[in-house]
């Protein structure tokens, strides 16, 4: 009736977070139409799934909350490419940077504020879990190297090229 596509309805798996975000996202995208049908039904059971508007903001907050982990996910997945730890780092320190900014947005006695924090956590242990390596991968990156002798050590652009043409050249 509203010509839109037949869609099936993403599923939310438990062992996948990622799922929640789709789901979520497709719910927020097919809102009216989902509740259009609920109420055309004239079915009680199905009006009391309705969400209302304070359910509706919650899940544009998850979404909200979600979305930098997702793109975290893809840049981490694509393509199977590997992917240098020192990358990762990067990917890292932005997702726990978003989420702590996420944690300010919520009150303390609510569950996605909860949730945020096992994301924090769960995080953490992954880093805990690498980090012996981390130094390592960084020493290794010449990118990070470069970065290093140019802001810690001050070096000036044409000193890092010089030590690098020596480099090639030996």
């Amino acid at each position: 009736e509203k010509e839109i596509d037949f869609l099936v309805p993403v599923i939310d798996v438990s062992t996948r977070w990622n799922s929640t975000y789709d789901m979520l996202l497709r719910a927020l995208k097919y809102k009216d139409i989902l509740s259009d049908t609920f109420f055309r039904h004239k079915d009680i059971d199905l009006i009391k799934l309705v969400l209302n508007a304070e359910d509706w903001k919650c899940v544009r907050q998850l979404i909200d909350v979600l979305s930098p982990l997702k793109t975290a996910t893809l840049m981490v997945s694509k393509g199977g490419e590997s992917l240098m730890i020192a990358n990762v780092l990067s990917i890292y320190n932005a997702c726990t940077g978003l989420l702590t900014e996420s944690l300010e947005k919520f009150e303390c006695d609510d569950d996605i504020y909860f949730s945020i924090e096992a994301a924090l956590e769960k995080l953490n242990h992954y880093y805990d879990k690498i980090s012996p390596i981390v130094g390592i991968a960084l020493i290794l990156n010449p990118t990070k190297k470069k970065n290093y002798f140019k802001a810690r050590l001050g070096w000036k652009d044409s000193w890092v090229d010089t030590v690098i043409d020596q480099f090639h050249s030996a």
